[in-house]
């Protein structure tokens, strides 16, 4: 039938189905699509993503529609349970981050706990996948009492003198 037309998806590194055969006068169906890392912001008619397509509208020709993406970033905050403020830091999907080192008086930073009861602690080798709050875990720093000293193992205290 003169009129019909094929829809073709440039999708951009996201995935979703082929292309669509549209009957003059019929609606295109709206494609699934996914990116690891990126957010879907719609299809467009041009690359530029200046003019969005409006699946609403009755297809008469052939149509490239263009997936517009943005990168994902995710924000990573620090609970310093009473030690020096920190700012959050951004990463993007599957970065990973060094932490950094807060301090608080009188007391010796033992890590970052990606929950507040400090049963996971915070491994920066694994890539972010996600918006996290880190938890900062301190221990009494009693070394200038009574002459003792953080043992090797640096989870607790040894007697010296």
């Amino acid at each position: 039938m003169a009129g019909d037309g094929q829809v073709t998806f440039a999708k951009a590194g996201g995935f979703h189905g082929l292309g669509q055969q549209v009957l003059a006068g019929e609606k295109v169906r709206t494609p699934t699509t996914t990116k690891d890392g990126y957010a879907f912001l719609g299809w467009y008619l041009d690359a530029d993503y200046q003019e969005v397509f409006d699946f609403n509208t009755l297809v008469s020709t052939n149509l490239t529609l263009y997936a517009k993406w943005t990168e994902v970033v995710y924000t990573i905050t620090f609970e310093t349970c009473g030690g020096d403020e920190l700012p959050a830091v951004s990463a993007p999907y599957t970065a990973t981050i060094s932490a950094p080192t807060p301090t608080r008086a009188g007391y010796i930073f033992f890590g970052w706990y990606q929950d507040e009861n400090y049963q996971q602690e915070f491994d920066s080798t694994q890539p972010i996948t996600s918006n996290l709050t880190l938890y900062a875990k301190w221990m009494k720093d009693v070394s200038a009492l009574c002459g003792y000293e953080l043992a090797e193992d640096e989870q607790s205290y040894i007697i010296v003198g």
